[in-house]
């Protein structure tokens, strides 16, 4: 997803940048930064599933991550998180902690539950 610097989505709201596999997908960092400088945004969102059902980022997630956001910020942009979804549950890297989709707000911020 791309956003602008109220957190708003810009062109459409979020957009499928690739399809894989049940095991893998291959997604170019300059396929998002090309996206991201077309929309003029202010920050990036990305969001994958484990189609397996494990929730934890793989090693390749952590690094992809870091990536991202490295070159992102090289252009005067952020990456605001970079989520793994599975068995309908949610997992934040920024945050390295699962987002609790049930559970009460504390002071607006959902809950989360620590990396285990």
């Amino acid at each position: 997803a791309y956003l602008d610097e109220k957190l708003r989505f810009l062109g459409g709201g979020v957009e499928r940048l690739e399809v894989g596999d049940r095991h893998s997908v291959t997604l170019a960092p300059r396929k998002i930064l090309r996206e991201a400088i077309r929309r003029d945004c202010e920050f990036v969102a990305l969001c994958h599933n484990h189609p397996n059902g494990e929730l934890l980022p793989s090693e390749h997630d952590e690094r992809f991550t870091r990536v991202v956001a490295a070159r992102l910020e090289a252009i005067s942009m952020r990456l605001l998180d970079h989520y793994v979804v599975a068995d309908g549950r949610i997992f934040s890297i920024r945050l390295q902690r699962e987002i609790e989709l049930n559970a009460p707000e504390k002071n607006g911020i959902p809950a989360t539950r620590a990396k285990p």
